[in-house]
């Protein structure tokens, strides 16, 4: 029966706006959302600098070295972890569409994982990559055949190759024709993500030994140097403006569940002086307190879930983690800020609140 008065008496509070549940509702909805908007929005931004670094190719390393690459040996590199690597070579002849005779196309021989490091749309085995350029002029697509002056083979894949974003040009129009052959290749490309700073020195796991001093010298290089050298993004989120949003979440939600409690520190201690049992009192400030929490909870959870889904689809389980861990850091700084509001009222100021009311 006591809980049971206790609640109705917290009840009563409520929906006569004593407790203030719209206004303090509200206001710690603007705290934690706002704040946990504002991180999600920054890891957003990194998560769109990582995906325009790996999109522009910057990730990946290319060894040079004419007639010194095996092929076996850069596809192996595909063994490391997170790694995507393919031997490359200019084709002997270049490929020629039969309905387009005057146009030749730049035509690359590279091993068979050529696609995954292009990143090319998958499309029918036993056939050759083509640029999207050259598919979108020969209105070609995955599912398609292509006529060469040569034969008639399936498109494999098509992949992107945009030489304004930093990559170096002559792949814009080009083909690749996958090739089991042993002669060996010019390069050795390998793509790592995250980005591996060993990349440079696995790459020398395919050169082959100089057959005399003339051969040419080799070259380590990245394929685009736009976005710069390296993209460390355990760095970069630990580092963020950001991360200290918990900080404030916690003494702003703090302050205002004191202030909750606080402004009600006549009637609390006119309570206290009438007999009403402090615990009572606590269970029915918690009650009170939890009526306008609640409004930040619902307001924030949908919001968030809503901004990471749409934002983050491939990795939403730990963003939802992280803002969970920023609503969780407000609704308790709130309660800890209404019961030391709470404990720091006392019966015998009640005087002093009186006259100061």
């Amino acid at each position: 029966m006591r809980i049971t008065a206790i609640c109705r008496e917290a009840w009563r509070d409520i929906i006569t706006g004593t407790t203030g549940t719209v206004v303090f509702g509200t206001l710690l909805s603007i705290i934690i959302a706002g704040l946990t908007f504002l991180d999600l929005t920054t890891i957003t931004g990194l998560n769109h600098q990582a995906q325009q670094y790996r999109s522009s190719m910057a990730s990946v390393t290319v060894l040079q070295a004419p007639g010194r690459i095996d092929g076996a040996a850069c596809e192996a590199l595909n063994q490391l972890p997170g790694a995507q690597a393919a031997a490359v070579r200019p084709a002997l002849e270049p490929l020629v569409a039969a309905h387009l005779p005057g146009t030749t196309m730049q035509t690359y021989e590279a091993t068979p994982s050529i696609g995954h490091v292009l990143r090319a749309t998958p499309g029918s085995p036993g056939g050759i990559y083509l640029s999207r350029t050259v598919a979108d002029q020969l209105a070609l697509d995955e599912t398609s055949t292509i006529n060469l002056t040569t034969a008639a083979v399936p498109v494999t894949g098509i992949f992107e190759w945009d030489e304004t974003d930093g990559r170096p040009p002559g792949y814009g129009y080009s083909s690749f024709v996958p090739t089991a052959t042993q002669r060996p290749f010019d390069e050795c490309w390998l793509d790592t993500w995250p980005i591996n700073p060993r990349a440079q020195a696995d790459l020398n796991y395919a050169l082959l030994p100089a057959a005399d001093e003339d051969q040419p010298a080799t070259k380590s290089f990245q394929l685009n140097t736009t976005h710069g050298a390296t993209f460390d993004g355990p760095k970069l989120f630990d580092q963020r403006p950001t991360r200290y949003v918990p900080v404030p979440i916690a003494i702003l939600s703090f302050a205002l569940g004191f202030l909750a409690v606080r402004r009600r520190k006549l009637e609390i201690a006119s309570d206290l002086h009438a007999g009403v049992p402090r615990a009572d009192l606590t269970l029915k400030h918690l009650l009170e307190t939890a009526s306008w929490a609640s409004v930040a909870l619902i307001a924030t959870t949908p919001a968030a879930a809503l901004l990471i889904t749409a934002n983050h689809p491939t990795d939403t389980t730990s963003l939802l983690a992280l803002a969970i861990t920023h609503l969780a850091t407000g609704l308790t700084s709130t309660f800890l800020g209404g019961l030391v509001a709470l404990t720091l009222t006392r019966e015998s100021h009640l005087n002093r609140y009186f006259k100061t009311r």
